[in-house]
């Protein structure tokens, strides 16, 4: 395995360790700080972030967002979704290309491509 190789592996190695961190993240806000908002037109908004519960301690909370801020909790399970697949898809093709690589490596006569027959059946 070559330098490159291994920077790349630890590359991955932190990258994976890191969105971990804040999917486990994501499930504690999700946990701890999911509240209920009713907007001015009517519209039932829930949605989860870190906010002082002592001083607002109704079912339907009272602290106000902009619409820039609600736009931004309401999509941003989504994009860390997107993220995480976008990564994995990364991750994949370059194992996928590895592995391809590595197979070309080996001669034909080490591959065994007679199986033989399969044992009678009784």
């Amino acid at each position: 395995m070559g330098r490159r190789s291994r920077h790349i592996q630890y590359i991955i190695r932190a990258v994976v360790i890191l969105l971990l961190i804040i999917f486990a993240d994501q499930v504690f806000n999700k946990v701890v700080y999911l509240h209920t908002h009713v907007l001015d037109s009517g519209n039932v908004l829930t949605h989860a972030h870190p906010f002082d519960k002592g001083v607002d301690t109704e079912p339907v909370k009272r602290h106000q967002h902009t619409w820039e801020q609600i736009m931004f909790l309401d999509n941003i399970q989504f994009l860390f979704l997107v993220f995480f697949s976008v990564l994995s898809l990364l991750i994949y093709g370059s194992e996928k290309r590895r592995f391809n690589n590595n197979a070309s490596l080996y001669p034909a006569t080490c591959l065994h491509t007679n199986y033989g027959r399969a044992p009678p059946v009784l």
